[in-house]
């Protein structure tokens, strides 16, 4: 399926939010991950975008936090729905599995992350919705047993939106359609190919090359 890139980032988050609300509508995944690779952009306002966005269809939805700060934070700047912002750690330490909300968005968790969302992983029963994470930026220093452990917790995942600017390119992803590469000429992007599964970086120059 071929889609036109977003005009702005106002209509990027749209776009986040249909790709969430069409995987959990074919309920045949729970975990998602949904990203959009610009430098600067502030992730919290976004991940609130978007749930305010997806409380329109679904009933009940948690916020999730990294940490206590980002925590407090997010309650002051949404007081309308601080009952229903969490952290991470608290989650854990209270055995909480939000089996009374519908979805829960996560706002980018980082590697060194990894291991309490594993924690977090194993105890949710709601879906669960990363917003731009980075666990797929492995630390310096992690063994090899640590990295394949990451690869195999980050294969039960699944895109439901990407968004990448490239060199005079861009690549993207709107669950539950294919991956799409645009080529940018004169500050216009046109449609180039698409891929069934991500594209790595020699498939992406290769088929810029080609064309």
């Amino acid at each position: 399926m071929q889609s036109d890139l977003p005009k702005d980032l106002a209509e990027a988050v749209t776009m986040v939010s249909t790709s969430l609300e069409a995987g959990l509508f074919d309920q045949k995944h729970k975990r998602f991950l949904a990203s959009l690779k610009f430098e600067g952009l502030k992730p919290m306002p976004m991940s609130i975008k978007i749930y305010n966005n997806l409380l329109k269809s679904i009933n009940r939805i948690a916020l999730i936090c990294t940490d206590a700060g980002s925590t407090a934070l997010a309650k002051h700047t949404s007081p309308e729905i601080s009952n229903d912002i969490f952290s991470m750690n608290n989650l854990i330490s209270n055995n909480n599995s939000l089996s009374d909300y519908d979805l829960s968005i996560m706002v980018s968790p980082q590697p060194s992350d990894y291991d309490e969302l594993n924690k977090l992983h194993n105890l949710l029963n709601c879906p669960i919705a990363i917003i731009n994470g980075k666990l797929e930026d492995t630390a310096v220093g992690i063994g090899s047993v640590a990295r394949e452990r990451r690869k195999v917790f980050l294969s039960q995942w699944i895109h439901s939106y990407w968004l990448e600017p490239l060199d005079n390119a861009a690549l993207m992803r709107i669950y539950p359609g294919e991956w799409n590469l645009y080529k940018s000429e004169n500050n216009l992007y046109t449609f180039l190919t698409s891929f069934k599964s991500k594209p790595s970086s020699e498939q992406i120059f290769e088929s810029l090359l080609a064309n």
